[in-house]
């Protein structure tokens, strides 16, 4: 039996995020972690280029679904589909990175923070874990395709 997508990414989360998160954490201090995950992205801007540099891969699938005679030579097709997509996809890498770093966070802070405005707080940021783990799952899918 092949193991669900899903299993896949959290597996991904945790190898990406948990793990370094929790060395962090044990070997300096949850500021630290918190200081760390900041510096991955600081600006939305990589966000939006990377849903911009997805466009490409998207618009060659589109224009070949309707009609075959727009098709580009297929070394060149090829080369922007795979282009395109390792760049989209390198991007879930920063996803899967806060999704399994919001796992190894959220029980230190319900312990420290004992107070009913930080437990919103982490029901929204582990909310968000589990939506980045379904946006890598969904968006693995949708490059498979194209």
């Amino acid at each position: 039996m092949r193991p669900s997508n899903y299993f896949i990414e959290v597996l991904c989360a945790i190898l990406l995020g948990s793990i370094p998160a929790t060395i962090l954490l044990l070997t300096q201090s949850f500021e630290s972690v918190v200081e760390n995950l900041s510096g991955i992205v600081e600006d939305e801007l990589l966000y939006y280029y990377a849903a911009i540099a997805f466009l490409p891969a998207l618009f060659l699938k589109l224009a070949n679904v309707q009609s075959p005679s727009t098709r580009f030579p297929e070394p060149l097709e090829s080369t922007i589909r795979q282009v395109f997509s390792r760049i989209g996809t390198t991007i879930l890498g920063t996803y899967r990175i806060f999704a399994g770093s919001i796992i190894v966070l959220v029980p230190p802070i319900l312990v420290f923070e004992q107070n009913l405005t930080s437990f919103y707080v982490m029901i929204l940021t582990l909310i968000f874990a589990v939506a980045s783990i379904v946006l890598c799952v969904k968006v693995e899918q949708c490059f498979r395709r194209l």
